[in-house]
C-alpha cells in the first residue's frame, strides 16, 4: 500500500472511519514500513488499521476473519523482469504461480467474500487500435514489446486467478488499469508524461514530447478509481474482467498544453518525433459502467486543476 493505488485505497479508507460512523478494519501488508506514507492511519484512535511489514509470504502470519482482499502488491513485486531480456518467459510464469499462491491461500484460510486484483492495460496488443479498447480484444503476443515480460507476469497471475476461483463463490475482479492522476502521484515518478509535464512547467523546464504528439491517453481521478473498486463490490458484481480508467481521450499535445495553461508557465513545447506512429491507450468502460451504474464525473481539466492544487499543497509553493 506504498504505492498510487494502494496510497489513495488507503487514504479512502481512513477519511471515511474519521468523518462517519462505519466500523471495520483494514490490514495493510507493505514491504517497509519506512515507506509507509501516513503515520497517523496506524495510530488511529479506532485502532483499527493495522500495517504489517513484509512480501507476500507474511500472508500465512495474519488471523481475522476478512470480508475482502485488494491484492496491489504484484504492481512492483518482481519489478527487475520487466527490463530484464534475460529472463526467460518460464521463469517469468514461474514467479507469478509462486506469488499469487501465498494470496490463494491466504484467500481460503480467511473466508475472503470478494477479491481485487489489480492487473493492467499493457496486456492488450495495441497495434493498430483506434478505437476503445474492450475486455476482448486481443491480448499481446509480441516478444520484442516493451512490456512484455510485465504483460506475461499480469497474464499469467489472471489465468492463475480465473482457473482457482471460477468454480466457487468467491467474486474476484481482475482490473486491467489504465491510466490516473490525482493525490499520491508524486512529481518525481517522471516516467509518466502527466507529471513529467507538470514537473518541467514548474521548474520552469520547455516540455519534449518523446512520441507522436497525437498519441491518446485517458485518465481517471484517483478517488474515482476507488469508488469504481467498492462498488463493484457492493453490488456482488458478476467475477471477470474489467477495464479500469477513462474512456475519454485526449492528446499528449493537449495534455501538454492544459498543464502549461494552468500553471501559467511559458516554457515551450515541441516534439523530436512527429512522424513516429500514433499510440493509443484509452480503454472502453461500458462493461465496468454498466456493472456499477456509474459514469466518470471528474473530467480531464478538472483532473488536472485538482491535481495541481495538490501538488502546491503539499510542494508549498
Amino acid at each position: 500500500a506504498t504505492g498510487f493505488f494502494g496510497r489513495n485505497i488507503l487514504s479512502s479508507f481512513y477519511f471515511v472511519q474519521k468523518s462517519s460512523i462505519y466500523n471495520f478494519n483494514v490490514t495493510s501488508l507493505i514491504r517497509d514500513k519506512n515507506f509507509f506514507f501516513d503515520p497517523s492511519i496506524t495510530s488511529s484512535s479506532k485502532k483499527n488499521f493495522n500495517v504489517i511489514e513484509g512480501g507476500l509470504e507474511k500472508l500465512t502470519q495474519i488471523k481475522n476473519i476478512y470480508d475482502v482482499l485488494i491484492h496491489l502488491a504484484d504492481q512492483q513485486a518482481t519489478h527487475e523482469i520487466y527490463t530484464n531480456n534475460k529472463i526467460s518467459e518460464t521463469e517469468i510464469v514461474m514467479r507469478s504461480k509462486k506469488n499469487i499462491s501465498y494470496v490463494f491461500d491466504f484467500i481460503h484460510n480467511n473466508d475472503i467474500k470478494s477479491f481485487i486484483y489489480v492487473s493492467s492495460g499493457v496486456v492488450y496488443d495495441k497495434k493498430d487500435i483506434k478505437k476503445g479498447i474492450l475486455e476482448s480484444d486481443k491480448l499481446i503476443n509480441k516478444k520484442n514489446s516493451r512490456y512484455y515480460n510485465f504483460s506475461i507476469n499480469k497474464l499469467t497471475t489472471e489465468k492463475e486467478i480465473k482457473k482457482e476461483f471460477s468454480k466457487t463463490n468467491l467474486n474476484y475482479y481482475i482490473l486491467r488499469a489504465f491510466t490516473f492522476a490525482g493525490p499520491h502521484l508524486f512529481i518525481d515518478k517522471k516516467k509518466f508524461a502527466f507529471v513529467d509535464f507538470f514537473y518541467n512547467c514548474i521548474n520552469n523546464k520547455d516540455i519534449i514530447i518523446y512520441g507522436n504528439p497525437s498519441s491518446t491517453r485517458s485518465y481517471l481521478y484517483s478517488y474515482e478509481l476507488v469508488i469504481w473498486c467498492l462498488r463493484l463490490i457492493s453490488h456482488n458484481s458478476s467475477s471477470g474482467c474489467y477495464n479500469l480508467g477513462s474512456s475519454y481521450e485526449t492528446t499528449i499535445q493537449n495534455l501538454a498544453i492544459a498543464i502549461k495553461d494552468i500553471t501559467r508557465s511559458k516554457v515551450t513545447i515541441s516534439s523530436n518525433s512527429m512522424f513516429v506512429n500514433k499510440n493509443y491507450y484509452v480503454p472502453n468502460t461500458r462493461l465496468i459502467e454498466k456493472k456499477t451504474g456509474l459514469s466518470q464525473k471528474i473530467l480531464f481539466k478538472e483532473i488536472v486543476k485538482r491535481y495541481y492544487m495538490w501538488l502546491k499543497i503539499l510542494y508549498s509553493f
